[in-house]
């Protein structure tokens, strides 16, 4: 049932409930004189991936007693999402009030029309500068990719403190007078990417060590008595990319120099010699390593522990057992350091010594790039509530996926997120003045893409045991929401209102499509010799080479992230085929039609529900930018996992 915006208004004026809430002290070195004083207050609490149909029995049952009581005290309705109805999508147009085509965000990944090559929508990075390859004149940072005005902004602009606590599609943050904003989904780890693990185990081969597809490093170790050693890699080296981009200007200038017709003979021939200096530049860089990294050290200790030595941090783990976050520096140059935190867990160490390391997260003590404004607020924060995950994919799905997380491991870490966010929440409602207040929890929509399949008998992975030895790990999740909830519910005071809200729900998916495949097969794509199938998030983020059969002058239409298909359209495409107007629609006509209902001979179910014409779901100053088509999958099914980044598998239906 959609919510009318009078309706919306006035259940949230209804929502306040009882109890006292006490005076705030605290952090006050950045509210304003000039916020007003109010009264009243607005609290919103945000969970990533409520499904409505899990949600509405389990609290009808008395499972979640607090979710209940706050539905038969204000109200509850259901609500529509975005088109596509992904994370970052929905929470930017939660952040602005706006539809894609204003905001700009419409799915993980954008591409770049006059490469074909696909980057992070959510933000865009901003490298740091050095002078003589020594002395930072600028640091990183970074562009939000979202446009638009947030609601925090303008509550700010109107003299109301505000704090904004996770936020996603919020990075960089934005100055906020008299609030507070720590950024959420969008935050990349230190590396840069949406979360890099490492797994130093002795029982992987020199053959099975390196990148995994979604973003893994697999060290194989190697004792030599009780000692081996090891390497974490960090960021890429900022200095060797600078250099290699001034080179790279260097030699196009000199290039064209070389092609004017007006050069003297003599004149070239000393062009050409100052050319080949620079390719022997060029290809000593090359040599260089293009990724920091920080020695490690694994030591067994005789008493059936491993101690673990990094950045000249010690710390010792039995079996089965989480270490505190330990911090990670890798030398950018001799005046300069990035500095990350990490856990570690030990998994085994007989037969064989295995350690998981999660993504290196920025510290939040003295991040290397703003994550919080005002920027001493975070290291405000974690000081008062401990060392907490920066990275806005704060949990490590890929690694479970993967089979280098334990189910249990996995729920421990997801567990100790969770409570690291219920400590920021304590923490700001005790210590932070304000009048508008969100903080989101992403857990659930987290440990439901880990899970899902322990509740979906149908689902290929379904494990009865399993089921029964974790006792259902989604309606724990719930369960702590329901907590979070009753807790702020006795907290607060009539003059209190509370929003709970979601950004999409959630289904079970047993199949995936490859659109990319299903665009060969119908002739929207061409392409010579054997396309790659085998894109990883390294080549993503480690600026590897995307589509390297695909004939795009006879390419026709492609697809990258989750559903958008793009026309390959002349004056927009680098190289475009297909003209504007009738056959541009034409093209587009011909793809929903044979999309639409699109049947998965395996189980003879519908996989694709229908296709979307953007000139019918968006509008705004960011139109253009919007995918061409938008696919909406049926329950069951989403867009294979090689598909996003524009892989084309042999098959069209992937398990």
């Amino acid at each position: 049932m959609r919510l009318s915006r009078r309706e919306f208004l006035r259940l949230a004026g209804g929502a306040g409930a009882a109890a006292g809430l006490g005076s705030l002290a605290g952090l006050t070195s950045c509210q304003s004189s000039r916020m007003r004083d109010l009264r009243q207050k607005v609290i919103i609490l945000g969970f990533d991936g409520v499904s409505p149909y899990l949600l509405e029995p389990w609290a009808e049952q008395g499972l979640l007693p607090n979710v209940r009581k706050l539905m038969r005290l204000g109200g509850y309705r259901r609500l529509g999402t975005t088109n596509p109805p992904e994370s970052p999508v929905a929470w930017a147009s939660f952040d602005t009030g706006c539809n894609p085509g204003k905001h700009g965000i419409f799915d993980f990944l954008k591409r770049d029309p006059k490469t074909y090559v696909p980057s992070i929508a959510i933000a865009q990075p901003k490298p740091p500068r050095f002078l003589f390859g020594l002395v930072p004149i600028r640091g990183p940072g970074a562009i939000c990719g979202r446009r638009g005005k947030s609601f925090w902004k303008i509550a700010s602009e109107h003299r109301i403190r505000t704090t904004v606590l996770l936020v996603p599609v919020s990075f960089e943050p934005e100055q906020l007078e008299g609030g507070y904003i720590l950024s959420g989904l969008g935050v990349p780890d230190l590396r840069g990417t949406q979360g890099t693990y490492h797994y130093f185990s002795t029982a992987l081969s020199d053959g099975e060590a390196g990148d995994t597809e979604m973003g893994g490093k697999l060290v194989r170790l190697k004792f030599q008595g009780n000692v081996a050693r090891a390497e974490v890699q960090g960021p890429w080296d900022p200095v060797l990319v600078q250099e290699k981009e001034q080179l790279a200007r260097n030699l196009t200038r000199l290039d064209e120099k070389i092609a004017s017709s007006s050069q003297s003979a003599r004149r070239l021939a000393s062009l050409n010699e100052e050319r080949a200096e620079l390719v022997r530049r060029v290809t000593e860089l090359e040599r260089r390593r293009p990724v920091l990294v920080s020695p490690i050290t694994f030591r067994r200790t005789g008493t059936g522990e491993i101690a673990i030595d990094v950045s000249g941090h010690k710390t010792t783990l039995k079996p089965g057992q989480w270490s505190a976050f330990v911090p990670i520096a890798f030398d950018v140059s001799p005046l300069v350091s990035a500095n990350g935190i990490a856990r570690f867990y030990l998994e085994s160490i007989s037969p064989h010594v295995s350690v998981y390391m999660t993504p290196i997260n920025i510290d939040p003590t003295g991040p290397v790039i703003p994550i919080s404004h005002p920027k001493h607020f975070s290291r405000e924060l974690a000081e008062r509530i401990g060392l907490f995950k920066t990275q806005g994919w704060a949990i490590d799905t890929m690694a479970l996926n993967e089979g280098k997380l334990s189910d249990e491991t996995f729920l421990q870490d997801a567990v100790s997120t969770f409570d690291a966010r219920k400590r920021m929440l304590r923490f700001a409602l005790d210590e932070i003045p304000f009048n508008l207040f969100f903080i989101l929890f992403s857990g659930t929509d987290r440990i439901q893409h880990a899970f899902f399949r322990l509740i979906d008998r149908g689902h290929p992975l379904f494990d009865a045991a399993l089921a029964s030895r974790l006792h259902n790990p989604i309606l724990d999740s719930y369960r702590r929401m329901d907590a979070v909830i009753g807790e702020l519910l006795a907290k607060i005071g009539p003059e209190t209102t509370i929003l709970v809200l979601s950004d999409h729900a959630f289904h079970s998916f047993r199949r995936g499509v490859n659109l990319n495949t299903w665009l060969v097969r119908n002739g929207f794509m061409r392409f010579s010799g054997t396309s790659r199938s085998d894109y990883d998030l390294e080549d993503l983020f480690g600026r590897g080479d995307f589509w390297p059969n695909v004939d795009f002058e006879r390419t026709r239409a492609y697809s990258l992230g989750l559903g958008q298909i793009y026309i390959n359209l002349k004056g927009r495409e680098s190289l475009g085929t297909v003209s504007g107007g009738p056959e541009y629609r034409s093209v587009k006509r011909e793809i929903i039609a044979g999309l639409s209902g699109l049947i998965d001979p395996k189980t003879g179910e519908t996989a694709v529900r229908t296709v979307y014409d953007r000139d019918d779901i968006y509008f705004g100053p960011a139109f253009a930018d919007a995918p061409d088509l938008q696919v909406a999958m049926a329950s069951k099914y989403r867009v294979s996992w090689q598909s996003t980044l524009g892989g084309i598998s042999k098959d069209v239906f992937v398990d």
